[in-house]
């Protein structure tokens, strides 16, 4: 069964660029395509689809209201759900995921 991503083929890509890092500061998986909590929003329920990463910056977007926005990498937190943790070995190789 194939994982359900937006731009499925065009993260994968953009997953395998040598200077994208596997973990931010605070150690939360780094993978394009990807759903992500951040430290800073205050309704525990939202989450974001990473869509980009730039240096220090992550590009967010939201599925349903369609919000696309910038934040520090490091503000990210990566969702341990099943699901997620499936699309992370599906769309990026070279991360080494322990599942539960």
């Amino acid at each position: 069964m194939g994982v359900p991503v937006w731009l499925k083929n065009k993260w994968k890509e953009m997953n395998t660029n040598n200077n994208l890092p596997t973990h931010n500061v605070n150690g939360a998986l780094i993978v394009i395509g990807c759903n992500y909590h951040t430290t800073w929003q205050t309704n525990r329920r939202m989450r974001f689809v990473l869509t980009d990463v730039k240096g220090n910056k992550a590009r967010l977007q939201t599925r349903i209201s369609g919000k696309d926005f910038w934040t520090n990498l490091k503000d990210l937190i990566f969702i341990e759900t099943n699901y997620n943790k499936q699309k992370a070995k599906e769309l990026r190789s070279d991360i080494k995921l322990i599942t539960k």
